[in-house]
């Protein structure tokens, strides 16, 4: 998909593909996400990936002319597609590429040349990105409030959830009640003096609501929990001067009849980051004190086995799993260890409270 967005200058594109890729559909999503109109694809062909005879045919029958510059990218595919595409096309005198994976350069395998690596020079955006694997957007959400907003409420927030603290935040029970109410419609309002305690939060934080006795469904969704998400959002943004096509925050995505969200989603030198944002990731069940952390790196463990996403993921939270020396509790032990086995980065309270930026906490160089 990054290769075809870099040489969109060409005539025409052809793509080599197999027949257990055309029942995935995968040449349909890359052909739909870098939007190639119909005069511009030349063909698909279809050979047996593991055929040396049937590839080499199949490539022979193809018809170019004595003047056609070609280029080639062979990273795609299996082992076989590519070493018999490279002899061939090298007959050819044309330009073979190959694309690094995870990398945000493609290198010119032949002909031979002093330069042979070259960076990529355009930018994928969250929804190309999805779209390249077969994922509908269906609905994305948006920043409701101001850095500066959000900044006060992490402030007033942070404290409670500080590792040796013994506050207890005095809104405990308002969040409850407002979670109640996060699946209104957008068209309803919810009067502030329904919810017992909810003047006082309003009041504490200093916020000011758009109706003066009511609240809207963005203002719920804010208040229990979603300016976590938008804090993490502005801090990203911020950091790296995102444009909005590279930066999303509530996106619902569908692929073969099944939905997914995503808390904050970017895109940042042609590689793909989600960030699930729970304020907490603690719960009681019988009595015992558990985490939620497993159920978000089973996730990450899905998207990828099932449906092919490979994104870098990790799991913000301001819960306490480490104490004072950095060492993870007991109860988020196993799961750190499993987050690990799946390149799934865990960043508690110690490392967003920390004035570390974002690049060092999920090591982007």
């Amino acid at each position: 998909m990054l290769f075809i967005k870099e040489f969109n200058f060409v005539d025409s594109f052809l793509f080599v593909s197999t027949q257990k890729m055309e029942k995935k559909g995968v040449c349909k999503w890359i052909i739909q996400s870098a939007q190639i109109p119909e005069p511009k694809l030349e063909k698909v062909i279809f050979v047996n990936e593991h055929d040396f005879n049937d590839i080499n045919q199949k490539l022979s029958e193809i018809e170019f002319a004595d003047s056609d510059e070609i280029y080639v990218n062979i990273s795609e595919g299996s082992k076989m597609m590519s070493i018999v595409a490279l002899d061939f096309f090298k007959e050819l005198g044309a330009k073979i590429f190959y694309v690094a994976q995870e990398s945000n350069h493609y290198i010119k395998v032949f002909p031979k040349t002093r330069q042979k690596v070259f960076p990529f020079s355009c930018q994928l955006s969250i929804n190309e990105y999805f779209e390249a694997f077969g994922f509908n957007v269906t609905k994305k959400g948006s920043v409701t409030q101001t850095f500066e907003v959000i900044k006060s409420i992490f402030d007033y927030f942070a404290p409670f959830f500080e590792p040796q603290t013994s506050l207890i935040s005095p809104h405990n029970f308002v969040f409850a009640e407002l979670q109640k109410h996060r699946s209104i419609s957008s068209s309803k309002l919810v009067p502030i003096n329904k919810i017992a305690g909810l003047h006082k939060l309003l009041s504490d934080l200093n916020f000011t609501t758009k109706h003066s006795h009511s609240l809207t469904k963005d203002e719920i969704i804010l208040l229990s929990g979603g300016w976590f998400e938008e804090y993490i959002h502005h801090k990203i943004q911020q950091e790296f001067n995102l444009p909005k096509s590279q930066i999303g925050i509530g996106v619902f995505v569908e692929k073969q009849g099944v939905p997914n969200e995503f808390d904050v989603v970017f895109a940042l030198n042609n590689k793909f980051y989600t960030i699930e944002c729970k304020t907490s990731v603690y719960y009681s069940e019988n009595g015992k004190k558990k985490t939620t952390i497993g159920d978000f790196v089973y996730k990450c463990d899905s998207l990828q086995s099932e449906f092919g996403l490979f994104p870098i993921t990790a799991i913000a939270t301001l819960s306490a799993l480490k104490d004072k020396e950095g060492k993870v509790n007991q109860i988020a032990e196993t799961h750190y260890k499993r987050a690990e086995l799946y390149n799934v980065t865990i960043l508690a309270y110690s490392e967003i409270a920390s004035c570390k930026s974002f690049s060092s906490l999920l090591n982007i160089s």
